[in-house]
């Protein structure tokens, strides 16, 4: 059964279940227990789930990485919240030299199960430090994988998906989507990780995108008589050049590497 919920509230809808599901998972960041986070998605579940679980960090991003990396590396499966995505840059060193690199480092022996959930993107006059978009930076780091949810069901869907995954995640939240609304599943689902979205049927043109289609392009795309297929990112890697491989034409990939470059 759906409902229509929030881009944040289906985020924190996954969060409890997991918890609810796993008492392995334990959330920590800055702010995010009695205060319920800067933008109040994990709300008020430090009242259910106690302190123990949901851990307000100290304002040391390098830190909080570290004992979340350790954490994983013990068996647990820890979700990181930086209050932005920027402040992701202070940890470099837990994220890329350890978290991404440890499983090749010790032949597969061992896995990183962390989660790490970033606030990101501008339009919210946060400034400079605190609205940018990290996300096809980190995407080249080999041994993580980057997600962007751009629906409530998909906010819900990848993050279950991230927690369940045994490798590093990081799940890139736009801050202008956490009021967005949607139909949700009441249920735990999952979204595949790496498995872009077709959003509408098409052959002239494949269209990479990673929020919903503007208005006006679908117009100016109908006037001329094209009919193009929107491959929605949920993943930062080349998702939609791999669909392309299986589905587009040289014509599609021309279209493809057309937007990218207008962009």
């Amino acid at each position: 059964m759906s409902r229509e919920l929030t881009y944040a509230q289906a985020i924190q809808e996954a969060l409890a279940q997991a918890m609810e599901a796993d008492p392995s998972v334990f959330l920590m960041g800055e702010d995010i227990g009695v205060y319920g986070g800067a933008f109040q998605v994990t709300g008020d579940l430090v009242h259910r789930f106690g302190e123990d679980r949901v851990m307000d960090a100290p304002i040391s991003e390098l830190g909080q990485a570290g004992v979340a990396v350790g954490a994983a590396l013990a068996g647990c499966k820890p979700v990181l919240e930086f209050q932005f995505s920027d402040f992701a840059t202070l940890a470099m060193e837990q994220i890329v030299n350890q978290a991404a690199k440890l499983r090749f480092m010790l032949g597969g022996k061992v896995s990183v199960p962390l989660v790490m959930r970033l606030p990101s993107g501008s339009g919210t006059g946060a400034a400079a430090q605190h609205s940018q978009s990290l996300e096809a930076w980190l995407a080249h780091v080999p041994g993580l994988k980057v997600v962007q949810p751009s629906t409530p069901h998909e906010a819900k869907g990848l993050l279950l998906a991230a927690i369940d995954d045994p490798d590093p995640v990081m799940v890139f939240e736009h801050k202008l989507l956490y009021k967005m609304k949607g139909e949700v599943p009441e249920d735990a689902y999952r979204v595949p990780i790496g498995k872009a979205a077709v959003r509408r049927e098409g052959r002239h043109v494949v269209d990479e995108q990673a929020r919903d289609d503007d208005a006006h392009a679908r117009r100016d795309r109908r006037d001329a008589g094209l009919r193009h297929r929107p491959v929605q990112e949920r993943q930062a890697r080349d998702v939609a050049q791999r669909h392309l491989a299986v589905h587009g034409s040289q014509r599609d990939r021309r279209g493809l590497r057309h937007r990218r470059r207008a962009r």
